[in-house]
């Protein structure tokens, strides 16, 4: 099991990781450029943006089952993308290019920890405890 378990966690990782990525690339765009944020923002759209992801964690938990590995692998990506759209309505209170630097920023910090562990095969948690007392 720890053999599977192992061989398994970096590809959950980079899924995370990238996932990150993609959705900072997406508040970047639809935040950094009005073209793109005053229609949906700017309208009725605006509920579908911010509730999308909410209704897509619903859809994905009633249909995860039956879902072949390319299906949620792009229902993936268009989540992230949604999370995105979704983030950018939040963050427009902020310039676009500092939203994207948290999500890169966190991105980094996710692979780190997480290369950290797997090489080291450390629990991360015990880096939530150097932190608190580093902080």
């Amino acid at each position: 099991m720890i053999k599977g378990f192992r061989r398994q966690m970096p590809v959950t990782f980079n899924y995370m990781g990238l996932g990150l990525a993609i959705s900072g690339l997406v508040v970047l765009l639809v935040a950094g450029t009005p073209a793109i944020h005053q229609p949906i923002f700017g309208s009725p759209l605006k509920w579908l943006a911010i509730f999308a992801p909410l209704g897509s964690v619903f859809f994905l938990s009633f249909r995860i089952e039956r879902m072949t590995t390319a299906s949620a692998r792009t229902f993936f990506c268009a989540f992230l993308a949604m999370m995105g759209i979704s983030l950018a309505s939040i963050l427009l209170f902020y310039t676009g290019t500092s939203s994207a630097r948290i999500f890169f920023i966190a991105a980094a910090m996710f692979l780190g920890v997480s290369l950290w562990g797997y090489t080291t095969k450390c629990h991360p948690a015990v880096v939530r405890t150097c932190a608190a007392f580093a902080g």
